[in-house]
């Protein structure tokens, strides 16, 4: 139970107030759900689609006095704010305690490979955990929210600052020790993290996407969010290799960052992965490593390196990534490098990046979460490389209200690099995929790449493995987009599909079977 009194100094000390009535009342919960309302709970009037009308419904079901960015005008105490999401974390993190201060809590965020990297320390430190009889890892993900407590399927990667403080503090309560949180560019740029300190942050990459008058107006906006993650930890791990690393660099030293860094091109870098290759259904990788950053190793010399070979589920340079991304913070905290590659042997981030080979070798399905430029650029450069000599056949779309920058990025990489696009819904949301698809088009056709527009995906999948099947040519299927995601929003609604994954899984168990 928390007092009024007590928050309203919280947010005078973040100089957030504007004025309130709310005086000496007692809270037993924050919610901006109307719908979630209990009596004694404070209420927060966030969106800019905000109504008036779940303030009263609020008031109705309990509620004791409420927040907002402007006096709603009805018979409840306020607190009237200048910045209502800033109000939410500092009201957040004041009523759970500080949880972010009693966990050892990672933060991942970057345009490609976020939930893969988080899968990846997720099972690091599950395995360092049983090792030790001590409780699993916690999780905040797009994949998933397991906080001790609560265990179920993420509709969000990451969830607005009640919710999340929420889950910390259940994490906190439930025992756990490690929490891995999937940061994206909205909840860095809409302050849902603010207030969080992590003990440690990692930056895979960045590359544009998000672009839309809903989400990021610009490049350089996205890249001010993602940024803001090295606000959040005095220690961070990055990749050499990405775009505006000049950027990222400068934020580091007026920050004055501990930076690690990580790459598969620059023998320089803290970790520096070499002689990849893909064999026995996992990328194998040589892996180099600074001595001061291998806490299990010799410690008395900041020179020379520490060099082993690793193995890892999931196909390309990209997830070679990912993986030093895990390795470098599992080395922060002292888990053993014994413990660390046998459990990167073992992880795959369910529905992110698989590979399905018929016997004969003749059709490749390669189901892929890729969404953005950046990872279509890469996910092709790892086709190319693993099967040079097969046709590359895409399918793939994308939403119409948001990442708007989808619609010219996909065909337009898409085009350099397959044979022939299906053009399949994505979560069309608001728009008719038809219409979409007929905007992407336009980038196929400048560039001569051959497409056909599909108005459902499973029958896609199963025309363009039939037509694979019955072709002279070795084929590669690039499922793109939705991987083990087994909902389409339509409209408002969400409607259930066969994955891309059990659908491909399926046919080529059927094909082997007849073979």
């Amino acid at each position: 139970m928390k007092n009024t009194n007590e928050l309203i100094q919280v947010l005078l000390d973040q100089q957030l107030i504007q004025e309130s009535n709310a005086q000496d009342i007692a809270i037993n919960n924050l919610t901006f759900d109307s719908r979630q309302v209990k009596f004694g709970n404070l209420f927060f009037c966030k969106g800019a689609n905000f109504k008036k009308d779940y303030l009263l419904d609020a008031k109705s079901k309990g509620a004791i006095a409420y927040v907002s960015e402007v006096d709603l005008q009805i018979d409840l105490p306020r607190i009237i704010v200048n910045d209502i999401r800033l109000a939410m974390s500092y009201a957040a993190k004041y009523f759970y305690d500080c949880p972010d201060q009693k966990l050892k809590l990672i933060g991942i965020t970057g345009s490609k490979g976020k939930s893969t990297t988080v899968a990846y320390l997720k099972g690091i430190f599950d395995s360092f955990l049983a090792e030790n009889d001590k409780k699993p890892c916690g999780i905040i993900s797009t994949i998933e929210t397991f906080d001790g407590i609560l265990s179920l399927e993420s509709n969000i990667t990451t969830p607005e600052a009640l919710d999340l403080f929420r889950h910390l503090a259940n994490a906190v309560k439930s025992g756990l020790e490690y929490m891995v949180v999937e940061v994206s560019s909205q909840a860095l740029k809409y302050d849902r993290v603010t207030g969080i300190e992590f003990d440690i942050v990692g930056l895979l990459n960045l590359g544009q996407d998000h672009i839309s008058p809903i989400e990021h107006p610009s490049y350089e906006d996205y890249i001010n969010s993602k940024l803001r993650i090295f606000d959040m930890s005095q220690i961070g791990v990055f990749s050499q290799e990405m775009d505006k690393i000049n950027l990222v660099k400068q934020k580091q030293a007026e920050n004055k960052i501990q930076a690690i860094s990580f790459s598969t091109l620059d023998n320089s870098s803290d970790y520096f992965a070499y002689k990849i290759d893909y064999h026995e259904q996992r990328t194998h990788f040589k892996l180099d490593t600074k001595k001061r950053f291998v806490n299990f190793f010799s410690n008395d010399s900041d020179s020379g390196s520490f060099s082993e070979s690793l193995a890892i589920q999931g196909i390309g340079a990209y997830n070679v990534e990912n993986a030093m991304c895990a390795i470098a913070i599992a080395d922060y905290f002292g888990v053993p490098r014994s413990i660390t590659d046998q459990a990167l042997k073992n992880v795959q981030s369910i529905g992110r990046d698989h590979l399905f080979i018929t016997k004969d070798k003749k059709i490749v399905c390669h189901v892929n979460y890729a969404h953005t430029r950046l990872s279509f650029e890469k996910s092709f450069a790892a086709i190319k490389e693993l099967f040079p000599d097969y046709r590359i056949v895409a399918m793939f779309g994308t939403s119409g209200s948001k990442a708007l920058n989808r619609i010219t990025d996909l065909p337009s990489t898409a085009a350099q690099f397959a044979d022939f696009v299906y053009l399949v819904p994505d979560d069309p949301g608001i728009r008719e995929h038809a219409e979409i698809a007929q905007e992407m088009a336009q980038y196929l056709i400048k560039n001569d790449c051959p497409f056909t527009i599909a108005g459902e995906r499973e029958s896609a999948i199963r025309e363009a493995f039939r037509r694979a099947e019955n072709s002279g040519n070795k084929t590669v299927l690039f499922l793109a987009g939705k991987g083990a995601d087994n909902t389409q929003r339509i409209g408002e609604q969400l409607i259930r599909i066969n994955s891309d994954l059990d659908v491909a899984s399926k046919l080529v168990a059927d094909y082997n079977d007849k073979i």
